[in-house]
């Protein structure tokens, strides 16, 4: 049955990687208990290899997300090393909340990494979402691995001297923006989902389809509305083909994992890593050339949330684009003419 499954999706996701214009190889990664399986892409055959770029996918997204970035980066030399984090199609699932804490999954992402570069090679990173957080996490942990950073959506933020939870947070009239985490931490949120069907209008209430009459599946406040959750339509920023294989990838295997929610229920998880690291010596500081873009129409992360992030970057560029949250998709074009720039201007690609 195993076999069978998975020799389905390959036949599957080989005919994806020809719709999406890349070539990729599936490859998986033992990290502990844990397996990782990612795409790899190699550089294009007429391009000096440049190096190699780790994508780090966000909420509920996966690693096909990527793919119009996937094909600028291997245009410009560059191997893409694209892995689905843990609760995501063929890697595991895990239903603790440890193994998602941003410091683990950072540690993953850099074994992952390490199997990957060639002797004395540093990678470039980027991430979106879910993805820019822990990719901060990465890059200031594991910085010898880096000789850059590109994020997406979600700022750079140090831990507050002490925690806070969200709903006290929300009562004090900061972060209101994020209230719709209220409703993803509860438990049990998972079991809305169950069933092809149900995943599928899921996904199109958050990647900003509506009902025939435009009513929207979900909001920064409430979050999800179930009342019209089941009539969402095709969304606009994923693609039917794109749909198929993020339902077919999350649910033919289980019920839908309890992990996928658990990325919101890991903050003070989170915040006493930090704590622990900041206690230990860990620095806050990045010093590599650094890239942060933002949509200006994003309702679950504004632009003006990263304001002041720049104190603790060496070298940072910061660009808001017109766009909702989902940059790589819907502002693909302008956001791959940004990284193409970005990249070409900087010392370590050029050597």
């Amino acid at each position: 049955m195993r076999f069978s499954l998975f020799t389905s999706l390959a036949m599957f996701t080989l005919g994806l990687a020809a719709s999406l214009g890349f070539d990729y190889t599936d490859e998986y990664a033992h990290i502990g208990n844990n397996t990782y399986h990612y795409l790899r892409a190699e550089p294009a055959s007429t391009k000096k290899y440049a190096g190699t770029a780790l994508l780090v996918h966000g909420w509920p997204d996966m690693a096909y997300g990527w793919h119009n970035q996937i094909s600028l980066l291997t245009s410009l030399g560059y191997r893409v090393i694209a892995p689905n984090m843990l609760g995501y199609g063929q890697s595991s699932r895990p239903a603790a909340l440890e193994p998602y804490t941003h410091e683990n999954l950072a540690n993953d992402l850099s074994q992952i990494l390490q199997t990957v570069l060639k002797d004395g090679e540093k990678g470039i990173v980027v991430g979106h979402d879910w993805g820019a957080a822990i990719v901060w996490s990465l890059v200031v942990r594991h910085s010898q691995l880096f000789k850059a950073v590109i994020n997406l959506s979600v700022p750079f933020f140090t831990p507050a001297p002490e925690y806070v939870d969200l709903a006290d947070a929300i009562e004090a009239g900061q972060r209101t923006f994020q209230r719709y985490m209220l409703q993803f931490r509860q438990p049990g949120m998972e079991n809305r989902f169950q069933g092809a069907e149900k995943y599928r209008h899921m996904l199109r209430a958050i990647y900003e389809g509506t009902t025939v009459d435009g009513q929207s599946g979900i909001n920064n406040t409430n979050g999800f509305n179930f009342d019209v959750l089941d009539h969402m339509q095709v969304a606009p920023f994923l693609p039917q083909n794109m749909e198929d294989i993020y339902v077919r990838e999350m649910t033919s295997q289980s019920d839908l994992p309890v992990g996928l929610f658990n990325y919101y229920r890991t903050a003070k998880l989170d915040w006493e890593d930090d704590i622990a690291w900041q206690n230990n010596g860990g620095s806050w500081q990045i010093d590599i050339p650094s890239l942060f873009v933002c949509g200006k129409k994003d309702q679950f992360v504004p632009c003006q949330s990263a304001q002041g992030m720049e104190r603790n970057f060496k070298d940072l560029q910061k660009f808001e684009i017109d766009s909702g949250h989902w940059i790589q998709i819907e502002a693909h074009d302008k956001l791959n003419e940004i990284i193409r720039y970005w990249i070409g201007s900087l010392k370590c690609h050029k050597q």
